[in-house]
């Protein structure tokens, strides 16, 4: 049976240790307290039809030597990040496909999101269905090329005005090096439209922001620092 790649938080069914990207919210603090290390609330997880990962290649807010990727290393711990939901999905049986403002074709295979307007600069994947193509999924990963092939800015517009081709499912996992403005913007058309957004994002501590509380997003702290271009 496939089954989300987010939790259903109505679900509990036991505690467990704490992992990364788990929410604070998820803490048992009284259960934390009596085994002296951090423990979560267990969830079952949520039965959804397909996920697509929406990998943003962009490093930092404004990348000053567009399309070079001005801090390469925030975008490759975005990719070692969608290697982990890849895996997760695949190895539960959820069908997944990959997306990412990157040029298409060369030595990447796969496609494109469509062959006209800003798709047709966005690499997409086929879907993985199948747990024996995890590896193909890695290679895929492993050959994006680090550049840029549309800004963040112009990949969310294009979502907006036409989510059937990167939401199917109706579920969007947008990985991303940073969340600014647009983000927020971003999550608000698509709930609009129906679409189910979460985010999990590299964070770089420069990017201060007040998130909506309806807003799943899930941070973690990218172990490079420094480079040139990221938000003061």
């Amino acid at each position: 049976t496939p089954h989300g790649l987010v939790q259903d938080p109505m679900a509990v069914c036991g505690v467990r240790e704490y992992q990364p990207f788990d929410a604070l919210n998820t803490v048992d603090w009284k259960q934390t307290a009596r085994l002296g290390h951090m423990m979560v609330r267990q969830t079952e997880t949520q039965q959804n039809d397909s996920y697509h990962i929406v990998l943003n290649m962009q490093s930092v807010i404004i990348e000053p030597d567009f399309p070079q990727i001005s801090t390469p290393a925030y975008t490759e711990d975005c990719i070692s990040l969608c290697a982990s939901l890849l895996d997760s999905a695949i190895r539960r049986n959820i069908p997944v496909r990959l997306m990412a403002n990157t040029e298409p074709g060369g030595q990447l295979p796969g496609g494109r999101v469509s062959e006209e307007g800003v798709g047709r600069h966005i690499f997409a994947s086929e879907s993985f269905t199948e747990k024996s193509s995890v590896m193909e999924a890695y290679r895929i990963l492993a050959r994006l090329p680090l550049s840029l092939s549309v800004p963040t800015e112009r990949l969310l517009t294009d979502i907006m005005e036409h989510p059937h081709l990167y939401a199917q499912g109706g579920n969007i996992v947008f990985v991303t090096p940073f969340v600014d403005q647009r983000t927020v913007n971003f999550h608000r058309a698509m709930q609009e439209q129906g679409v189910n957004v979460i985010f999990y994002v590299v964070s770089t501590y420069q990017n201060a922001l007040t998130l909506p509380p309806d807003l799943e997003a899930y941070f973690r702290v990218s172990q490079w620092r420094g480079g040139k271009g990221y938000a003061s």
